[in-house]
């Protein structure tokens, strides 16, 4: 699903080295050698590209893609943003980093803030570790006013997703979704009534998802039930069903902003107001995360615990492996084949430990306003995104009552990346080791100087490293979400 302060994910997608990356999705050729990780977005890439944001369906070979993170049970609050890296920094090990950021955050009594600033494309959080089927609850306060959006989603890298999302015009309903590797149908979506105001009180929203069923609970009550068996498609003759390992992904993006299609705007209840008062930015408030992890399919090939791995492009269940494969990308030029990239070949390569300290976004992010060597992909210069469920693409919906993080969120903010820029260097801070945190008491509408903000943009000296990473670089979180960056 920003620069020095609050990354542009449009400008961040359309990076590459040089402008002839070829596109990949359906109906092209698989990506090259040379490139062999697809993105969210459909442009062939290496490095970080080869992580989360990695479909196998279309990359050169399935393991091209590097392995995911098996899922962990257990429940985050989030007392302080030590537990969140920046994705720029986070090059996939899940035990350091177990949840990654595009955005701007903040912690304040033991709650964590997302933060969307004016003519920025918001903010995402994604879980490291995936899920295979398990339950998830997110307890939090969503954002408010036409326009803004907010969400918590599962999505997986072939564009599996299951959502929850909040339209910042109606703050009493929920609207509940799910996509079957990335499909567009525009009749899944349902609305269903919460029982009090969604931003002035915490509500708990779960996902409880099975191999057979999928039940979404709102304050231990069940809203909606999906059967597996209700989405047979002869078509395909498979079942059209969400089945592979997801991230979790949440917090908000902006619907409503001009860039998005009209259809987008509607469905996000209007054009969005950036002249939105104190605190300055639109936000939502999480309290805490839970997942509950459930076994493995029947029948799942196991060799060991640490890692999913696809192993047919078909992209379904039973082309998931779990095994004990390493899941951290050691260059920022690597693949899931080669994960020391051009250090397998350097002079230095003796030293194969895992490089994670800046990782492909800082070093772009350090050039990306300055003359670079890296120039906007042909393929990926049409594609923008925008930040949430979160963290991977959508296509936008014609519909102003159903439309997917998959579709809506493939449209975002790629006019205003440079305002998106300048105004989030204005409000935020870089982060560093030593960055500061907020404490003391929360208010309703706080006052934040630029040392109390975490910002998304990591300053690291990777600009180097950078220049070899080729691709959009994807948001794990689909930012965003489902086709988000879905």
């Amino acid at each position: 699903m920003k620069l020095a302060a609050s990354l542009a994910f449009a400008s961040l997608y359309a990076m590459s080295i040089a402008a002839d990356i070829p596109n990949c999705g359906d109906n092209l050729p698989a990506c090259p050698e040379e490139y062999p990780c697809c993105s969210v977005d459909g442009t062939c890439g290496n490095g970080y590209v080869c992580l989360g944001g990695c479909d196998p369906k279309f990359s050169f070979a399935t393991d091209s893609c590097m392995p995911l993170p098996v899922c962990q049970s257990g429940k985050t609050t989030f007392t302080s943003t030590d537990q969140i890296t920046p994705y720029a920094d986070y090059m996939g090990d899940a035990e350091k980093m177990p949840w990654s950021y595009l955005g701007n955050i903040t912690t304040e009594n033991g709650v964590l803030r997302a933060q969307m600033f004016p003519n920025t494309g918001g903010t995402a959080i994604s879980s490291s570790n995936l899920v295979w089927y398990g339950k998830v609850s997110i307890t939090f306060k969503t954002s408010y006013s036409p326009g803004v959006v907010s969400d918590m989603i599962l999505l997986s890298s072939v564009k599996d997703e299951i959502d929850y999302e909040f339209v910042g015009s109606d703050m009493t309903t929920a609207q509940t979704n799910y996509y079957w590797q990335g499909a567009l149908v525009y009749t899944k979506g349902q609305k269903t009534p919460v029982s009090s105001n969604t931003m002035d009180n915490f509500h708990t929203y779960t996902i409880d998802w099975q191999e057979d069923q999928i039940n979404w609970i709102i304050d231990g009550q069940t809203v909606r039930t999906l059967n597996k068996q209700d989405t047979y498609d002869a078509t395909s003759n498979t079942y059209a069903y969400p089945q592979t390992p997801a991230r979790v992904q949440f917090g908000l993006w902006p619907g409503g902003a001009s860039s998005q299609p009209e259809g987008t705007r509607q469905w996000a209840g209007g054009d969005i107001n950036w002249n939105m008062g104190d605190p300055g930015y639109y936000y939502v408030d999480v309290e805490s995360v839970e997942i509950d992890c459930y076994d493995p399919p029947a029948g799942t090939t196991q060799t060991g615990n640490k890692a999913y791995v696809y192993t047919n492009k078909a992209g379904l269940q039973s082309d998931v492996e779990i095994t004990n494969n390493s899941t951290i990308l050691l260059s920022t030029d690597g693949t899931g084949t080669n994960p020391l990239g051009s250090k397998a070949n350097s002079n230095s390569g003796n030293d194969t430990s895992s490089d994670t300290s800046g990782g492909i976004l800082s070093g772009i992010l350090t050039s990306s306003h300055s003359s670079s060597s890296v120039a906007p992909s042909s393929s990926a210069a049409n594609s923008s995104t925008a930040a949430s469920s979160s963290m991977q693409s959508s296509s936008a919906s014609n519909s102003s009552s159903v439309v997917s993080s998959t579709e809506a969120k493939s449209s975002s903010a790629a006019a205003s990346s440079s305002e998106a820029a300048s105004s989030a260097d204005e409000t935020s801070t870089s982060v560093s080791s030593a960055a500061p945190k907020t404490t003391g008491p929360k208010t309703a509408t706080p006052t934040l100087t630029a040392a109390e903000t975490t910002s998304q943009a990591s300053a690291s000296s990777k600009a180097a490293n950078a220049a070899q990473a080729v691709g959009p670089l994807a948001a794990l979180f689909a930012v965003v979400p489902a086709a988000l960056l879905l």
